[in-house]
């Protein structure tokens, strides 16, 4: 005679089978996305003027300006991000020019303009616009240093939450 052999789980109560065999394993728990990187607060923005050095009248202060912003506009700087983009610079805007940009002489002054990223802060780079970004953060140090004049503009820096901005006239004879 052969040994009865009994079914798996037919030891227990039909009822419970029928749970065991129905119950899937849980999911494993869901990572939260990782949080947006924190974004520029104006409120947090320092402007540090030389107050010495090279100067330009506004007017060129302005067009040195327009050109770094237009260049950069749209390019997102990425401080949460290892290898990402963090720094522009413009490697110098010529301006007190001898022909166009210098193209007879050279330029007798170069404005250095940059922006760099830091404390994990993520943007893009707005427009040359008053009301934007970078118009607005460059215009404080051409406005909001050596206010006694229009002419001799020599520029500085704002630091804020997210970025360091640079406005710097050099000689360049």
């Amino acid at each position: 005679m052969r040994p009865r052999v009994r079914p798996p789980l037919a030891h227990l109560p039909p009822a419970r089978v029928l749970h065991l065999r129905q119950t899937a394993p849980p999911p494993p728990p869901q990572t939260p996305p990782p949080p947006d990187p924190p974004k520029p607060n104006r409120d947090t923005e320092k402007v540090d003027c030389y107050n010495s050095g090279q100067f330009i009248n506004r007017g060129l202060a302005i067009e040195a300006l327009e050109y770094f912003c237009d260049e950069f506009e749209g390019t997102v700087l990425d401080a949460s991000v290892a290898n990402s983009k963090r720094t522009l610079s413009n490697g110098g805007y010529g301006v007190h020019c001898i022909g166009e940009h210098g193209s007879i002489g050279g330029c007798f002054v170069e404005v250095q303009i940059s922006v760099t990223v830091k404390n994990g802060c993520k943007f893009k780079m707005e427009g040359k616009g008053a009301n934007q970004e970078c118009g607005r953060i460059i215009r404080r140090m051409i406005d909001e240093c050596d206010e006694s004049s229009t002419q001799f503009k020599q520029g500085g820096r704002v630091s804020s939450n997210c970025a360091d901005w640079r406005f710097d006239p050099n000689n360049n004879w």
